[in-house]
């Protein structure tokens, strides 16, 4: 299963400047247990791990 960092956990990894301002409190309380994956199979939630479905049309290159 491959797992990408989604929502406030990849605004952390990211490190934007301003979406660290604005969204500080969300971004601790988040840390790192935010990810997009592919396959609906693979969207469960263990230890507060959070997983999204990513719906849209991707190229085969796109990540």
């Amino acid at each position: 299963m491959k797992r990408y960092f989604s929502h406030h956990s990849a605004l952390r990894f990211w490190k934007f400047p301003l979406a660290q301002r604005y969204y500080a409190a969300e971004i601790d309380a988040a840390g790192w247990n935010q990810f997009t994956v592919f396959d609906r199979h693979d969207r469960i939630m263990v230890n507060g791990v959070s997983a999204y479905v990513c719906s849209l049309p991707l190229p085969r290159d796109a990540v």
